[in-house]
């Protein structure tokens, strides 16, 4: 009978922390632009804010960027979102509605061979 009450037990914590897990990922990870903005103004340790970091490096953010993001004197005076579509022969820059539950199409640009370029050596780093 111990057993059994045991298994359940670790069951239940085992559910416990795959829910757990599974709430941070979909509610507390940002899922655009401005919830981007909002994580890292108010967050109060760089540390935090590198768990949102994809990959190894920090160098993607560093704690300098942290610090000028969260200094009340800067104020974005606008956040965007973009993709960046990019084809053998051409790349698209597509700009969409930050903040919204599905994204729309704002406006769509195909991009000169220099900015293709840019971004191909971008996705590299």
């Amino acid at each position: 009978m111990r057993k059994k009450a045991t298994s359940y037990i670790l069951l239940g914590l085992s559910l416990g922390v795959l829910l757990s897990s599974i709430y941070h990922k979909i509610y507390l990870s940002p899922s655009n632009s401005i919830e981007m903005y909002r994580a890292i103004y108010n967050t109060d340790e760089y540390e935090q804010v590198k768990q949102l970091v994809a990959g190894e490096g920090t160098e993607a953010f560093s704690q300098a960027d942290y610090e000028y993001i969260r200094n009340v004197k800067n104020h974005p005076q606008e956040i965007s979102q973009f993709t960046v579509l990019d084809f053998q022969d051409t790349a698209y820059l597509i700009r969409t509605t930050p903040g919204t539950e599905k994204l729309k199409i704002i406006q769509v640009n195909e991009l000169p061979a220099d900015l293709q370029a840019y971004f191909q050596e971008l996705g590299k780093k």
